[in-house]
């Protein structure tokens, strides 16, 4: 046939491959996706004949009209048995699984397609995935062992696009002979003269039960050509009944068997492909949520066949910036949120990554050295579409993953050209000096539970790949059941050899591929887990063979893995969210952090800091433990204060003006009624708006009140030991009116309106009116640089920075008198907190001594932990002193307050102002200097490098009476925070 002719080949698709049929209930989360009907394609098959074994292939014209000549009546069985060798049978073999290339070379019996490929070769069973060999690409995919037939299927864009609801029309399917395309448990092949602009995904045909495909004088047991064939005819589905909803369901979305879903019907994609193309979806940013016109939201997916001749990305000499890991300020951004906004400003398309290296200086400014990235990796943002809901609801935040190995195609300005629009954003960021850190989610993937469609993994080998039922059954007793540590409805076996390797290999791509620094793993916990086959420990095994699946491992082998893969040790960083939806909490304790040098997101560090920060007695404690980096935590994990990564905020639950503005979330706008979204929430509103009068425990209008206390939560969290992290939004005054679980929203409750930041908070909370300049930017705003002034302390004071845990050589608790400070006790208001970060020693701390008393220690136990202390200064006090370079003196103020010095900071969270008495110096040689006062107003509130001169020491004027005499004081007015430096005279 032609190359030219608009005749094209392929294999009956049957009835929807993912047809979103009323799976209300396939994830937990209650993910709704939306119905839609089947369609149907008149054809007729011709046979192309192989070296000795027959292809089959259809002839479709425009339309969908038949076309081409020798229609064959049926399919006829030409089976060629596998190597005895190579089947994989029982859980021991099965841990045993190593991938290599075939031992011995293959002969493959398939012919060439005209105007598609040249003659397949075997090829070999690594890498898995499609790469290019030479002028040829090799395709490997991994299948469950009792898999009986793999067909490698191309298509074209357009034909993608034809017949999507059943999976799309390839352009040619080629039927794998297992005995020349399968070394194990890898199905391979070799194709060279592909035509360009090629995709291709997978047909898998395996073991089934009767209740999916019941045995009838009609249709029997069929072999595995006939079952496609068969596949293909109009049909009546068998279904179900939803126990969630009493919706029908196809049986064929069913569990068929332990570990094979691996049904002929269904059209698949390759776990590892690099990018995805839907058929009817959107290609690029502005076609974000766009439903397609027939409706269906899971459409046709392929990814793009590997070009032979794509020249290399240039990445002009890119390297990892290498921020030393005590040092890291995170920001957690979403890319379409970012700049999607009219009020962006960006030059290129908005919501891009594009746009977001448009914008990468802003980081740079704001003092962010690296940006945490919500999930990247491609998603459907239609997943939770339906006709019937008046709320337009789609899935913003992207953690339902549906390509691992894929940038997310819609957040880019060309969905072709997603892979090199992603390595310029990492390049740009680069180049600022700033570090890019993926949120992944390997906890669960977008397949759900056994109601969900079958995209990828459940197709290939259920069982390698999730946590599933052993001979259990779900409410209707129709199949397995999956384990949901996620929420999601499903959880990833992320121990079973296969899919740990899957992780690695996954991680290894971002890293060598994209260059990027690091990973955030969502529900890390869920990780952790025993998988399925955890018999054998040699084999490479989870432990013992007693153990339950499910059951959290001491030494997780994924975990393990990560921590001595050669490519990610010592290159990427590791931050655990450090629970999971199953009630497994592992903060201070994540198995295997401390081999591995893992971050933890620190949600003690939230509540305690929100707890004290509103004025809840009896956290002073809490509060003082969270400053110092948690060590009651991490103190005995051998990971030091950076191990906690620090936030007030994060995408799930309130922004931080939210969190001072509402008593209660607001979540109507969902469709859920409101009740989604976290309860628990600490927050307080401050008063009502309405009231700028003042009631006993309101001293201050509302809006003021709330803008010191955004800015006492902004203190708190640079001036505590750890890894700050900043929301997208909170630094300047975002507010999602009070919806604390915005997932479904793409509109200005996730984008960052930089209007806001560009008028300037100050003029909004009526602290201090200023006159809009030209060329206003969003780091113009008060609160901006607020934010941009402290984590300008941070970086030049090292005392902020440690790298162990602080003792009574660089902490000094106070109170309102020096070094008397005041603990919750009953009946003694402890809303106080007063203390000084001094400068560093030249050796580092021994011991954590100060805060053994702090955490309410015995009074033995604190004096044994200073008289420790005292020791260990003693030693190093008699240590040979190394020659101090000489410092040049400062010349302007933000040369002086550049200067490492001691630091005295005071927390007021009470309602009356309090006097506090500052630690005796020598004004002959030092005084003290106010850099941030939260009742200040701006831009008077945090003293920075940028701020002016005059404005700085008319500051250090006013307050020099008091600061700087032999009786030094300082008045915290209420709810407000100080921060002075100890500088040279």
């Amino acid at each position: 046939m032609s190359s030219s002719s608009s005749v094209s080949h392929r294999v009956v698709s049957s009835n929807n491959n993912n047809n979103n049929s009323n799976h209300a209930a396939y994830s937990a989360a209650h993910h709704h996706r939306r119905c839609s009907s089947t369609s149907s394609t008149s054809s007729s098959r011709t046979r192309v004949q192989s070296k000795s074994r027959t292809q089959y292939v259809l002839c479709v014209g425009p339309a969908g009209e038949a076309a081409g000549a020798g229609a064959g009546a049926g399919y006829t069985q030409t089976t060629s048995p596998a190597d005895p060798s190579t089947v994989v049978t029982g859980a021991s073999t099965k841990e045993k699984l190593i991938y290599a290339r075939s031992p011995t070379p293959k002969t493959s019996t398939l012919s060439a397609v005209e105007g598609v490929c040249g003659t397949p070769t075997p090829g070999t069973s690594t890498p898995l995935g499609a790469h290019v060999d030479a002028n040829a690409v090799n395709f490997a995919v991994h299948a469950h062992s009792q898999v009986r037939s793999v067909s490698l299927l191309l298509f074209t864009r357009d034909t993608l696009k034809q017949n999507s609801i059943n999976g799309g029309l390839p352009v040619a399917e080629l039927e794998l002979d297992a005995a020349s395309h399968r070394t194990g448990s890898v199905w391979h092949v070799r194709l060279d003269n592909l035509a360009p602009g090629l995709l291709y995904a997978w047909r898998i045909v395996g073991p089934t039960k009767e209740d999916i495909f019941p045995t009838t004088a009609a249709s029997p047991n069929l072999p595995v050509s006939d079952a496609v064939a068969a596949a293909a005819a109009p049909s009546t589905p068998q279904t179900t009944t939803d126990p969630a909803t009493g919706a029908p369901v196809p049986t064929a979305n069913l569990l068929n068997s332990r570990g094979a879903r691996c049904d002929p019907k269904r059209v698949v994609m390759d776990p590892r492909a690099t990018q995805i193309v839907w058929g009817n979806l959107g290609t690029n940013a502005d076609e974000y949520g766009v439903v397609p016109a027939d409706g269906n939201c899971w459409p046709a997916r392929a990814s793009p066949v590997p070009n032979v001749n794509e020249m290399p990305f240039d990445w002009e000499g890119d390297t990892p910036p290498g921020i030393d890991i005590s040092d890291l300020v995170v920001y957690e951004c979403h890319v379409r949120g970012f700049t999607r906004h009219p009020s962006s400003g960006v030059a290129s398309q908005r919501g891009t990554y594009a746009a977001l290296a448009e914008r990468a200086s802003y980081f740079k400014r704001l003092g962010i050295n690296a940006v945490e990235l919500l999930p990247v990796n491609e998603f459907n943002e239609l997943e939770y579409h339906s006709d019937e809901s008046p709320i337009v609801r789609r899935n913003f935040w992207g953690y339902s993953t549906v390509g691992f190995f894929a940038p997310m195609s819609r957040y880019a300005s060309d969905a072709a050209n997603v892979r090199n629009e992603f390595k310029n954003m990492v390049k740009a960021l680069h180049a600022e000096g700033i570090e890019v850190i993926l949120d992944v989610v390997f906890n669960h993937t977008a397949e759900g539970n056994e109601y969900g469609p079958v995209l990828s993994f459940r197709g290939l080998d259920d069982e390698a790949y999730y946590m599933v039922g052993d001979d259990e059954v779900a409410d209707d007793g129709k199949g397995g059941h999956y384990y949901n540590y996620s929420g999601c409805g499903n959880t990833m076996a992320a121990n079973h050899p296969v899919c740990r390797q899957f992780v690695l290999d996954c991680l290894r791509h971002w890293v060598t591929e994209y260059h990027v620094d690091g990973f955030r793993f969502d529900l890390a916990s869920a990780l952790t887990r025993a998988p399925r086959y955890s018999a054998s420990a040699a084999a490479g095994g989870a432990g013992h063979p007693d153990v339950p699946m499910g059951t959290p491992l001491e030494l997780p082998p994924l975990i393990d893995a990560i921590n001595e893969d050669p490519v990610l040790r010592g290159r990427a960083k590791l931050i655990a969210e450090a629970w999971d939806c199953g009630g497994l909490y592992q903060v201070g304790n994540f198995p295997g952090g401390k081999r591995g040098g893992w971050l933890e997101w620190n949600g003690k560090f939230r509540d305690s800091v929100r707890n004290f920060i509103k004025g809840t007695d009896g956290q002073s404690g809490a509060f003082a433990d969270a400053l110092c980096g948690f060590p009651s935590l991490y103190g005995d994990s051998g990971r030091g204060p950076w191990a906690s990564v620090n936030f007030i905020t994060c995408h799930d639950g309130f922004t931080l003006r939210d969190l001072v503005s509402y008593n209660s979330k607001q979540n109507i706008a969902n469709g859920e009624d409101n009740r989604d979204g976290e309860e628990h929430n600490l927050s307080w509103n401050c008063g009502d708006p309405g009231d700028e009068g003042d009631p006993q425990h309101l001293k201050l209008p509302v809006k003021v009140l709330r803008a010191r206390q955004m800015r006492n939560f902004f203190v708190a969290l640079f001036v505590a030991q750890g890894t700050p992290m900043v929301t997208m939004g909170d630094e300047s005054g975002m507010t999602k009116g009070g919806n604390n679980n915005t997932y479904c929203h793409d509109n200005e409750l996730n984008w960052l309106v930089w209007d806001a930041a560009m008028r300037g908070q100050y003029d909004e909370d009526g602290l201090n009116e200023l006159p809009r300049r030209e060329n206003d930017s969003a780091d113009d705003s008060a609160l901006v640089q607020f934010v941009g002034a402290l984590a300008e302390l941070r970086s030049n004071q090292p005392s902020l920075r440690l790298k162990h845990y602080p003792d009574d050589r660089v902490l000094q608790w106070h109170g309102p008198e020096p070094n008397q400070p005041i603990w919750a006790e009953e009946g003694v208001e402890d809303r106080l907190v007063c203390f000084e970060w001094k400068r560093l020693p030249d050796q580092p701390p021994a011991a954590a001594a100060s805060m053994t008393a702090m955490a309410g220690a015995s009074a033995a136990a604190a004096a044994a932990a200073s008289e420790a202390a005292a020791a260990a200064a003693a030693a190093a006090a008699a240590a040979p002193a190394a020659a101090a370079a000489p410092v040049a003196a400062p010349k302007t103020f933000g040369e002086l307050i550049a200067q490492p010095a001691d630091m005295y900071v005071a927390f007021n969270a009470g309602h009356e102002s309090v006097t506090v008495n500052l630690p005796h110096i020598d004004t002959n040689t030092h005084r003290w200097i106010s850099v941030v006062d939260t009742s200040r107003p701006a831009p008077m509130d945090a003293l920075c490098s940028d701020t002016d001169e005059a404005v700085a020491w008319s500051v250090q004027g006013a307050l020099s009476p008091w600061l700087n005499n032999a009786n030094a004081s300082v008045l915290l007015k209420p709810r407000s925070s100080v921060i002075l430096l100890k500088c040279k005279a």
